[in-house]
């Protein structure tokens, strides 16, 4: 990846980071392997963003420290949903228990929305929810910067973004945080969604 950065804009996600020691074991590596290469006569970018992928619970804990540490952030929904639940989504005796509506879960995704505005760090969400229009409206209200989705999504998704103003969607988001249960959350995205609908 080094050896490419001279070649376009190259951005570095580590996934599964669960601790600042980890951050910090990584860009231990890169330095010795930026020095390697320089002997080596190899050019490489002076500035290559490396970010850390918000999956684990214990991330969350420490993501005030870890952000210090790292360029952005993104989340990984996919992943965050079943630790943060201890459901996993391949297992069905307990898939059921899956939910990326539990309020829980939305907390989360605006804590990590909060602490990367703090801290001036940009920050963004993968995974299957983000896939949703309403959701990736919600994560605008929320403070994300982007969504990272499979191009079929990017039309709905860049249609929906586009019919709303981001005081609109701060004022839907806030509805929705106040919500105590998973259905609650499901009702004011479908609302949402048939709003949507209308605008078309």
């Amino acid at each position: 990846m080094l050896r490419a950065s001279t070649a376009g804009d190259l951005r570095i996600l580590m996934p599964m980071i669960s601790s600042l020691e980890e951050v910090r074991e990584v860009h231990q590596l890169f330095s010795e392997i930026r020095t390697q290469l320089s002997e080596q006569g190899y050019p490489i970018a002076d500035d290559v963003p490396v970010g850390a992928m918000i999956e684990v619970p214990s991330a969350l804990l420490e993501l005030e420290r870890i952000v210090r540490e790292v360029d952005f952030v993104s989340v990984g929904t996919n992943d965050l949903v079943q630790y943060l639940l201890a459901a996993d989504r391949d297992n069905p005796w307990v898939a059921g228990l899956y939910d990326p509506h539990h309020p829980a879960v939305i907390r989360a995704l605006r804590h990590v929305a909060d602490v990367a505005r703090v801290a001036g760090k940009s920050c963004s969400v993968c995974g299957e929810m983000a896939s949703d229009p309403s959701v990736a409206l919600l994560l605008t209200g929320l403070g994300y910067d982007s969504v990272s989705v499979a191009p079929q999504f990017v039309p709905a998704i860049k249609f929906a973004v586009r019919r709303w103003s981001h005081a609109d969607l701060t004022t839907f988001a806030r509805s929705l945080l106040a919500q105590d249960t998973a259905r609650g959350v499901r009702l004011e995205l479908e609302r949402l969604a048939r709003d949507l609908a209308q605008k078309r």
